[in-house]
């Protein structure tokens, strides 16, 4: 194999190794993305069987475990028992408790 053909084939092993290595890490954030969509809908599930509180004002977003709540809420006992609530399902590893209290 003369020095221009070891190139070429160096070369194309390492664009398949990139090109592998890539989709891995596709796959693997695509993975991670399904699981925070479905966390989110379980959390907003959740709430939603809450009849305690008013959540129609309440966003749910997921990243890692980790459940962000934002939007408005009537009262602060409406604030926490949304954050206690989100806390309560399974795979939810922290909530980031961003209500506002807006009576």
């Amino acid at each position: 194999m003369n020095l221009k053909q070891h190139f070429m084939t160096t070369a194309a092993l390492s664009f398949v190794l990139l090109a592998s290595a890539g989709s891995a890490f596709a796959d693997k954030s695509t993975s991670a993305s399904s699981d925070d969509r479905a966390l989110a809908a379980k959390v907003r599930s959740q709430l939603g069987t809450d009849t305690s509180i008013d959540v129609r004002d309440i966003s749910v977003r997921s990243q890692g475990g980790v459940v962000h709540l934002s939007g408005a809420v009537h009262f602060a006992s409406d604030k926490q028992k949304a954050e206690q609530d989100a806390r309560g399902v399974p795979g939810v590893t922290d909530v980031r408790n961003e209500l506002l209290v807006v009576p």
